[in-house]
């Protein structure tokens, strides 16, 4: 009757699930953003602990005993930005659950990696609101390449191809490229009538790095349709994200022979992108593979998180220190 929880946070959105021994997903919910950079720390621990006090009285959970949690929260890598984490997360579940709960803050690779092959080692391309491509050895030892934030890279990225979709179609208007169907498209979304009151839109205040990401989708659907703006948006950040990835097995030739994973909401919903970003990586790493999805529904990084709990922990695990 034991679980594991898994959280998989980002910079748009949080996943939490639960899993039994057996593997069997048990409850899965979603939040908002827990990356600090894209909120505030008190903002993400707020939300990390409202999805657990979600999670702990759902009647699906009610009975069984929780023995780990593994967290893979962009944005908090440094120890200055774990420390405040585990200490509010140590001290949610000893008071919650009236005892220590073994926990581990880990990085999006590792959970993703796990989701992904069922390893939390090897090589991962990273495309969702931001980019980043990781690699990981089996001792946990990280490197990386990208995801800089979008203002020093994250190409590839939902971010970049939102702003370069936006860009097209006010140059649609202006007539420096010929029409595009992002530009309708645009306009649906917002409820606009014409493309010059974007402006007033983009500059206010509230918008933020996820509200521009989310503008992805319109030149990915464009794409999948076939305009010509939209197919060059999509290939050019492929080949970009592949420059990061042929960077970093440049120096780290090892990484060669290990199967590249694919994360993230611009790989999951662009066969596009994933063909272009293949292309390109193997025109400078000609022996490199791809994990081909598995059959039915993939695991989430949450998931992968909450099968990594269960191979750290176990009802027998002593239990009371993060890990």
């Amino acid at each position: 009757m034991a679980y594991t929880l898994g959280i998989d946070g980002g910079g748009t959105k949080t996943e939490l699930a639960a899993i039994s021994e057996d593997g069997t997903l048990l409850y899965r919910t979603a939040g908002a953003s827990t990356n600090p950079h894209a909120v505030t720390t008190e903002a993400a621990i707020r939300e990390l602990l409202a999805l657990l006090e979600a999670a702990f009285a759902d009647g699906r959970l009610a009975g069984r005993e929780l023995t780990g949690v593994c967290l893979g929260l962009s944005g908090v890598d440094l120890p200055v930005e774990r420390s405040p984490f585990e200490t509010a997360l140590g001290g949610f579940l000893r008071e919650r659950l009236g005892r220590d709960v073994p926990f581990a803050l880990l990085s999006e690779a590792e959970i993703s990696l796990m989701a992904a092959v069922g390893q939390p080692y090897g090589l991962l391309a990273v495309s969702g609101t931001g980019s980043i491509v990781y690699a990981v050895e089996p001792d946990g030892t990280r490197h990386r390449a990208g995801g800089w934030g979008h203002l020093l890279g994250d190409e590839g990225s939902g971010y970049a191809i939102g702003v370069r979709a936006l860009k097209a179609a006010m140059a649609s208007y202006d007539g420096t490229i010929p029409p595009t169907a992002i530009a309708p498209k645009l306009l649906a979304s917002l409820s606009l009538r014409e493309l010059p009151e974007l402006k007033s839109y983009i500059y206010q205040p509230s918008i933020a790095k996820a509200d521009i990401a989310a503008f992805a989708r319109l030149a990915i659907d464009a794409c999948e349709a076939g305009d010509a703006a939209a197919v060059e948006i999509v290939r050019t950040e492929a080949e970009a994200l592949a420059a990061t990835a042929a960077g970093l097995l440049d120096r780290l030739p090892a990484f060669a022979a290990e199967r590249v994973a694919y994360a993230g909401s611009v790989f999951r919903s662009s066969a596009a992108f994933r063909d272009a970003f293949a292309r390109a990586l193997r025109a400078r790493h000609p022996g490199v593979r791809f994990e081909e999805p598995a059959e039915g529904e993939p695991r989430t990084p949450a998931e992968g998180a909450a099968l990594l709990a269960r191979s750290r922990y176990s009802s027998s695990h002593v239990r009371g220190t993060p890990s």
